[in-house]
């Protein structure tokens, strides 16, 4: 998400994001709250806090997981329809799923 939000690709929330990029920076941190040479238990407040930030911004990651898929989906199909146009022939109908026909102009 910060990654689409800095590539100007997506909008989200300011507080999504200071969340998210905090939890980031705490994560790399090896001076935080509990020092991560103290294994395994300087990992354990560092997954505290990026449970805690994921939970709190449940909402809005879903809404960017949605937006991410639909921006797969629509990449991945513009190929194909672009070959299937060129080859003469008809996309398929989502509908009814069916196969592209052949023009019978040529």
């Amino acid at each position: 998400m910060l990654t689409a939000f800095v590539k100007g690709d997506y909008r989200a929330p300011w507080p999504t994001l200071v969340l998210l990029l905090a939890a980031v920076v705490y994560f790399l941190n090896p001076f935080d709250f509990i020092p991560d040479v103290l294994l395994p238990w300087g990992l354990v407040d560092d997954s505290l806090v990026i449970a805690w930030v994921v939970a709190r911004c449940r909402t809005e990651i879903d809404k960017f997981t949605v937006w991410r898929q639909g921006q797969h989906s629509s990449s991945d199909q513009e190929p194909e329809l672009s070959a299937i146009s060129e080859a003469g022939a008809t996309p398929p109908d989502p509908v009814r799923d069916e196969e592209p026909t052949r023009s019978l102009e040529n």
